[in-house]
């Protein structure tokens, strides 16, 4: 447990774990979020497991694309990718389109794995596993906590609202992980002109 706390003691260690909770809880509670408006504004589970499946096959079909511009690019790839989502499930929240879905879907931005690039960066080599290992445990966290979350907020304010609040989690965390200062401009690693495959 100290090693954790002497993490979060440096230096720009809060601001990218909350940036990472977000993420995890903002994508953990959208599929649910997805299938409880979608049946709701429909009345079939049928039209929901197909907007919650576009919405999962767009993101996987496209997230080697998305990780590839966001290495190229940097930060305003990132935060572009999280606007466009968030725009296109709100979106999703008057239409209760599957096609609305599949596209925020192949739009999600990848926040987590951007993430990943900047904890050593925070945690220096003494605390990078540590760093590797909080992102991991509040990846489990999200998990479990996301879903939960999104069936409470239904049930509290409808799922129209609670898409709406969780569509803007992934965006809020982008732009903390934008803005920090340990976010390089680029996060393409150059290889080396000469190795072993020269």
């Amino acid at each position: 447990m100290s090693v954790y706390l002497a993490l979060l003691r440096r230096p720009g260690a809060r601001s990218l774990a909350l940036a990472c909770t977000l993420g995890w809880l903002g994508f953990a509670a959208t599929a649910l979020a997805i299938v409880l408006l979608v049946e709701s504004e429909t009345g079939s589970f049928a039209r929901a497991g197909l907007a919650v499946g576009a919405f999962s096959a767009g993101a996987g079909l496209f997230a080697p694309l998305r990780g590839r511009l966001v290495d190229a690019r940097g930060a305003p790839a990132l935060v572009a990718f999280a606007a466009a989502q968030c725009a296109l499930l709100l979106v999703l929240v008057w239409t209760a389109s599957p096609i609305v879905a599949g596209f925020a879907g192949a739009v999600a931005p990848p926040l987590i794995a951007t993430a990943r690039t900047v904890w050593p960066r925070v945690a220096g080599p003494e605390l990078t596993q540590a760093g590797h290992g909080l992102n991991a445990l509040l990846g489990d966290i999200g998990t479990v906590v996301g879903p939960a979350a999104a069936g409470g907020l239904v049930a509290l304010a409808g799922p129209h609202a609670a898409l709406a609040v969780f569509a803007a989690g992934p965006l809020l965390g982008a732009l903390i992980v934008a803005r920090h200062p340990a976010t390089p401009p680029a996060l393409t690693v150059t290889a080396p002109a000469a190795g072993p495959m020269a």
